[in-house]
C-alpha cells in the first residue's frame, strides 16, 4: 500500500513558472497514453467494428434495392411496350372491322334499294292492272290512279 502520509508531508510550495517539470508531468503523460490505449481497445475498436458491419449491411441492402429497382424499371418498360403493341393491334383490328361493317352496310343498303324498287314496280303494275280491270269508266280510272299514286308515295316515303 502506498504511504499517503509521506506524500502529504512532502508538499511544499514551489515557486516556479508556468509549468513544473518535476515527476507529475511524466506521470500525467503516462496516464494520458494509458487512457487512450484503454479507450481504443475497449471502446473505439468494438464501435468501429459495429460501424463497419452496419456500413457493409447498408451497402448490401443498397445493392439489393438497386437491383430490384432496375428489375422493376425493366418490367415497367416491357409492360409499356406490350401495352402500346396491344393498342396498335386493337386499333388495326377496329379499323378492319369498321371497313368490313361499312362494306356490309353498303351492300345491304344497295340490296334493299334494288329490292324495294322492284317490289314497288311490281306493286304499281299489279295495282294498275286491277284498276283497269275493275272499271272502264274514266272517272273511276282517274280516282283509282290517284289512290294508287297516293299509296305508292306513302310506300316510298316509308
Amino acid at each position: 500500500m502506498i504511504d499517503i502520509s509521506f506524500l502529504l508531508l512532502n508538499i511544499e510550495e514551489k515557486s516556479g513558472g508556468l509549468f513544473d517539470f518535476d515527476g507529475t508531468l511524466p506521470l500525467t503523460i503516462f496516464q494520458f497514453i494509458l487512457l487512450t490505449f484503454i479507450l481504443e481497445r475497449l471502446l473505439f475498436k468494438p464501435l468501429s467494428q459495429v460501424e463497419s458491419l452496419r456500413i457493409e449491411n447498408l451497402k448490401k441492402k443498397t445493392e439489393t434495392i438497386e437491383l430490384t429497382l432496375t428489375g422493376a424499371n425493366f418490367l415497367v418498360n416491357l409492360y409499356n411496350v406490350e401495352v402500346s403493341n396491344i393498342e396498335k393491334k386493337i386499333d388495326s383490328l377496329l379499323k378492319k372491322d369498321n371497313l368490313k361493317l361499312q362494306e356490309h352496310f353498303t351492300n345491304q343498303l344497295s340490296y334493299i334499294n334494288t329490292n324495294s324498287l322492284s317490289v314497288l314496280n311490281n306493286n304499281e303494275q299489279t295495282i294498275n292492272k286491277k284498276i283497269t280491270g275493275l272499271s272502264s269508266n274514266e272517272e273511276v280510272k282517274i280516282a283509282s290512279s290517284t289512290i294508287a299514286a297516293i299509296m305508292i308515295n306513302q310506300i316510298i316515303s316509308k
